[in-house]
């Protein structure tokens, strides 16, 4: 199926809907159509963090047709100068990336969980292979982000240039060979040896932030200051960090409502830094 966006100057979306999606057949070729505001898209290119799905979806496109210059300017901003290089620039990247990196980290922290559980506690082989396969995703894609390289669809290839000797064992080699204990169990120790390396640098924002507040902040705080910047499952990563000893977990008295008699105890994180630590 090919998929095609066609940005139209009409308001042509229906209520309540922000954009038309609308599946289509010529010369026995199946398209998905796109309907949306050029203003829309605009706005939601914008938002796009480097490497997200939305932001390759627009620098592996073409423009087919269109009499609006202003979108061949877009694609001199983002598309030219990242097909020159396919890497990230310092200047726009630095931020996204470290966001991105955050994002995956706190990510990869659940999924590992996840693969552990069901080999260590369910001892469903079949079904820690499958979360072992998701979390390679994210490793993948962390390679490729700290390789100064933006993740295409495919970023194990990427990661296996990058990164050979690993990638090759946790995915190739994993395929390739019966899914038993051992083999299993030899998987997420490396998979969790590569996060605990590289630890600092995927949680780097959170530390920070835990570093400038000097004190124990809750799981609400965590998600005020990094929800604007969609950090998902900020706490999978702190939960990560407890348990490598880099974060000390506690309980902070909480009043649910203005008249509850009694208080309860709402999870939250405290980073016992020394001077010397910097970023």
């Amino acid at each position: 199926m090919v998929r095609i966006s066609y940005f139209n100057n009409a308001d042509c979306r229906r209520q309540g809907e922000n954009s038309l999606s609308i599946l289509l057949v010529e010369n026995q070729v199946d398209l998905q159509v796109d309907v949306e505001h050029r203003s829309d898209y605009r706005r939601k290119l914008g938002k796009a963090l480097v490497g997200d799905w939305e932001y390759n979806r627009f620098v592996n496109s073409k423009i087919l047709f269109t009499r609006d210059r202003t979108i061949y300017q877009w694609y001199s901003e983002i598309q030219g100068e990242n097909r020159q290089t396919d890497t990230i620039q310092p200047k726009a990247g630095t931020r996204d990336t470290n966001t991105q990196l955050v994002n995956l980290g706190c990510g990869l922290a659940g999924t590992l969980a996840k693969a552990e559980k069901w080999c260590y506690v369910k001892n469903d082989l079949d079904y820690s292979f499958i979360y072992i396969l998701y979390a390679v995703q994210d490793l993948a894609r962390i390679e490729v982000f700290q390789s100064q390289q933006i993740p295409n669809k495919k970023p194990i290839h990427q990661a296996l240039e990058n990164n050979p000797d690993f990638f090759q064992v946790v995915f190739t080699d994993l395929l390739d060979q019966p899914k038993d204990h051992p083999t299993v169990v030899k998987t997420l120790t490396l998979l969790n040896d590569y996060l605990v390396e590289r630890t600092q640098v995927l949680f780097q924002p959170i530390l920070q932030f835990l570093q400038s507040e000097n004190r124990a902040c809750t799981a609400t705080d965590l998600y005020h200051h990094f929800g604007s910047r969609s950090v998902g499952g900020v706490v999978m990563g702190c939960e990560w960090m407890v348990r490598e000893g880099l974060l000390q977990r506690v309980g902070m008295p909480l009043q649910l409502m203005p008249n509850s008699p009694d208080k309860v105890e709402e999870i939250a994180y405290f980073y016992d830094f020394l001077e010397e630590d910097c970023f």
